[in-house]
């Protein structure tokens, strides 16, 4: 039988371990560092006009900047020698001017940033992952974090599926999916046959609901994305495909072989970076956190279209910016720097 979802969700998201992640914020969990003061815009001698804080110009800071992001701009090159803190960069990223990455007014083009198939595919090696992380206690007992944050990525796409206008079997069934993926992330803790039972019934439905059983229950169609898809998780996540799609691809040989596995990851990237410019999440609405999002997002298209074309130079110079957008981020956001 399966288990009814969550009609009332159950507390605070649980802590994750600590992982280093790619353009985070602390985890929504935590109490959020008091933001930084506002710090003295400095001036590039370059360029005089054009006032920066940290390497970012002031301008890309929208005075609406859920409203506004990206579809097709490619912005231009970074410095990628300076730290956030020793110099301006020699040229000012564009911003995004298309649709906002926000979830929460149903404006994202989905199909776009992440396409079905690829959330698809992502959903298959999330269940391969958990069925050989759940087999047994001892498995469990080993990869608790991977499991945690496994569900919460199944919580986020459960979410986004409900939503897309993609099409696949089990989407009238992505609202329980949410539900049982956040189950997963948050019972994932401790040891032993206790939290490994409680972990593991959920992934058990799970199953069922993707091999076409329908659900008991009833699932809300409208959660708060913060409440189910915990957000340190989600950076745990992004930085495992971070480093997937960059150690796995160093030359342009690898590139042409790892194509399409490089634009799934890719997609998924995109999937959780949109989520975690929800407004539910603590600072989504500081202009910095989502001028990073945005950037973010601006990265990682171009590295797709970089990918796309096999073009490994531009690809590689796209990957460099995403490391470079992380650290800036986390100057601010993890260390609580100006």
């Amino acid at each position: 039988m399966l288990l009814a979802p969550l009609s009332a969700l159950e507390g605070c998201q649980k802590s994750e371990p600590a992982a280093t992640a790619p353009a985070a914020p602390a985890s929504q969990s935590a109490t959020p560092a008091a933001a930084p003061a506002t710090a003295t815009a400095a001036v590039d001698p370059a360029h005089p006009e054009t006032k920066w804080i940290g390497n970012i110009p002031y301008d890309v800071f929208y005075d609406q900047p859920l409203t506004v992001a990206a579809d097709s701009t490619v912005i231009a090159a970074v410095s990628t020698s300076a730290t956030p803190s020793s110099a301006a960069p020699a040229a000012a990223p564009a911003p995004m001017p298309a649709a906002t990455p926000s979830t929460g007014g149903g404006a994202v083009d989905w199909q776009q940033l992440a396409p079905m198939a690829a959330i698809v595919d992502e959903v298959k090696q999330i269940r391969v992952r958990l069925e050989k992380n759940l087999l047994k206690v001892g498995d469990f007992n080993k990869n608790t974090a991977v499991i945690g944050q496994d569900g919460a990525l199944l919580a986020a796409i459960g979410s986004v599926v409900a939503k897309h206008p993609g099409e696949v079997n089990w989407k009238d069934k992505a609202n329980f999916i949410r539900d049982l993926g956040y189950q997963i992330s948050v019972k994932a803790e401790g040891s032993g046959s206790k939290p490994f039972n409680a972990t593991k019934t959920p992934f058990e439905d799970v199953k069922r609901l993707l091999d076409g059983e329908s659900p008991t229950g009833t699932a809300k169609d409208d959660v708060p994305l913060a409440e189910v898809a915990d957000r340190a998780a989600l950076m745990a996540k992004l930085n495992a495909k971070y480093e997937a799609v960059k150690s796995n691809v160093n030359t342009a040989a690898r590139l042409k072989e790892e194509k399409d596995k490089v634009l799934g990851d890719l997609a998924i990237m995109n999937l959780m970076m949109t989520v975690m410019a929800d407004p539910s999440y603590d600072q989504a609405d500081d202009p910095r956190y989502a001028g990073y999002v945005q950037t973010m997002l601006a990265d990682q298209k171009a590295a797709i279209d970089a990918a796309g074309s096999e073009n490994f130079d531009a690809y590689s110079a796209a990957i460099g910016k995403i490391n470079n957008t992380c650290n800036e981020c986390h100057m601010i956001f993890r260390t609580g720097s100006n």
